[in-house]
């Protein structure tokens, strides 16, 4: 299959968590040499207008007014179209659900989007009906196009409605959600990854879940879409981020302070998930502290 990893979004330099657009199509016959492409965010597509097909590893889902398509982390997939058409594209990461270790409840609703399941995530306007799924997605829409004031939480709560909203459809429909069984070893391993987050290892955290390295390698992989190694990695960063802009103390430090390895191992990390490196992170997102008039009296 001719795929490529598309480039996660970036602003101001920063990997985004989330990227919205409102897709318009005018003449299809440009647009329909697409290639197919995948990414580690989960992404729904929801028709305003009819003429796009959404390809999922293959198979074909017209997209119509008013339609829903969910798009797995890790999914190849691609977008043609018949005539104009007009859709809107909602990307946001897996991490906004599990990398909290308060969230570690909700992980049994994630795993059917970030591992290969058989449940439906095509859902036709009719379907939707008497769902708030449709208005939902306008409205993160809407708080994107606009960025108001805590526009990110606007939207990152109209994201867990609508993985509400699609697990409420399937048990309507009794449906039957595959690796809930997993949830218990799961949410062990990643209590014990939070609380030994600077020395964990995978072979420790096999242990302690009672699986073998090989069956828990393997296992940790299907459930979370991605490796142990680069699950920890991720999380190592996110604490690093919040010293880098909390404290005053060096990227060594920093780096050392969170798990890894050495400085230059932390950096060349950072700048590969983050497409900048530490000191310039710290450097754009660290708020200067006020400045006060003096007090004359």
């Amino acid at each position: 299959m001719n795929a490529f990893a598309e480039e996660p979004f970036v602003i101001g330099g920063v990997k985004s968590w989330i990227h919205c657009l409102r897709y318009h199509v005018s003449d299809p016959i440009t647009h329909n040499s697409r290639r197919y492409h995948y990414h580690d965010y989960i992404e729904f597509l929801y028709g305003t207008m009819p003429g796009a097909n959404v390809w999922i590893s293959g198979v074909c889902h017209p997209l119509g007014e008013g339609d829903l398509v969910i798009i797995n982390s890790g999914d190849y997939h691609t977008v043609t179209f018949d005539s104009e058409a007009e859709y809107i594209c909602v990307k946001f990461s897996p991490g906004i659900l599990y990398a909290d270790e308060q969230a570690l409840l909700e992980l049994k609703y994630l795993i059917p989007f970030i591992s290969q399941t058989p449940l439906p995530k095509f859902f036709t306007k009719e379907q939707l009906r008497g769902t708030k799924i449709q208005s939902l997605t306008k409205e993160i829409m809407r708080e994107w196009e606009k960025k108001g004031t805590a526009y990110e939480l606007v939207i990152r709560a109209d994201i867990l409605k609508i993985f509400a909203a699609v697990f409420r459809h399937w048990c309507k429909n009794d449906l039957t959600i595959p690796h809930v069984q997993a949830t218990e070893t799961m949410k062990k391993a990643l209590a014990h990854i939070s609380e030994n987050l600077t020395t964990v290892t995978e072979q420790s955290t096999a242990e302690v879940c009672g699986l073998s390295y090989h069956y828990f390698s393997a296992a940790f992989r299907k459930w979370t879409g991605q490796s142990f190694l680069d699950y920890v990695q991720i999380l190592r960063i996110h604490e690093a981020e919040k010293l880098l802009i909390s404290t005053e103390e060096s990227v060594t430090d920093i780096a050392l302070a969170t798990g890894f390895s050495s400085a230059s191992h932390f950096i060349s990390l950072f700048k590969k998930h983050k497409k900048i490196t530490p000191k310039q992170f710290r450097k754009k997102l660290t708020v200067p502290q006020p400045i006060f008039p003096e007090d004359k009296s």
